[in-house]
C-alpha cells in the first residue's frame, strides 16, 4: 500500500500560517484516512514519511501537528523527528489501556515536552477522567466548532489553555469560532492538499 501525507494550514487571529496538521492518506482516495490502517499504526507511517520528505519541506518551516492516539506517545519512532517542530494532537486510544500505559504515556509526553515538542488535547479527552492529565498538561485544546460552546472549554481557556477550533465550514462559523479560539482550521479557511 503506498501512502501519502495531506496537510491542512493552522491559522491565529492574524490569518497567518502557524502550523500544518498533517494527514495520513492512502495513494487513490485523498479524502478518507485509511479506515484498514488502526490510528496507533499510522503514526509510524506518518514518522516514516516525515523522515523521507523532512518535516521542514512538509511543513514549509512550521511546526506540524501529529494526530496521535494517547499510547502512540509510546512509539520510539517520535525520537528521530525534531521535537521543537511536532505538535501532537492527543486522541482516546481505539482500545482500552490502563494505568501502567497511562503512566509511560505521561512519562513519554513529559519528555517530549521538555525537547520541544507541544500537546493538543483532542475535545473527547475530555469525556474520560483517565485522560484528564493529558488535558492538563497540554498547551493546546482543539475542538470541532459543533462543541465549541461546551462550558468546559470557556473553563480551560480561562485556565491559560489556548483553543484551535477545527472543522471551520462557513464564514459564520469562522466568525463565532474568532470569539473563543486562538488558532483556526476548516475547509472554509483552506482545505487540505497534499
Amino acid at each position: 500500500m503506498s501512502f501519502l501525507i495531506a496537510k491542512q494550514p493552522i491559522f491565529n487571529k492574524e490569518g497567518k500560517i502557524v502550523a500544518y496538521e498533517v494527514y495520513l492518506r492512502k495513494k487513490g482516495n485523498l479524502l478518507e484516512y485509511p479506515k484498514e490502517v488502526p490510528y496507533n499504526r499510522s503514526a509510524y507511517i506518518i514518522v516514516e514519511i516525515l523522515a523521507e520528505h523532512g518535516i521542514d519541506r512538509v511543513g514549509e518551516e512550521k511546526r506540524v501537528m501529529l494526530n496521535v492516539s494517547v499510547d502512540a506517545l509510546l512509539n520510539k519512532a517520535f525520537e528521530n523527528l525534531p521535537m521543537e517542530k511536532l505538535i501532537f494532537e492527543l486522541l482516546k486510544p481505539q482500545i482500552q489501556v490502563g494505568r501502567v500505559t497511562i503512566a509511560q504515556t505521561l512519562k513519554s509526553m513529559s519528555r517530549f515536552e521538555e525537547a520541544g515538542a507541544l500537546f493538543a488535547s483532542y475535545y473527547e479527552l475530555l469525556e474520560d477522567e483517565r485522560y484528564q492529565q493529558f488535558v492538563e498538561e497540554s498547551f493546546f485544546i482543539s475542538v470541532d466548532f459543533p462543541h465549541l460552546k461546551d462550558k468546559r472549554i470557556e473553563q480551560l481557556k480561562a485556565k491559560g489553555k489556548k483553543i484551535i477550533v477545527t472543522k471551520i465550514e462557513t464564514k459564520e462559523q469562522y466568525e463565532e469560532a474568532l470569539k473563543v479560539g486562538d488558532f483556526f482550521e476548516g475547509n472554509y479557511l483552506e482545505s487540505p492538499y497534499i
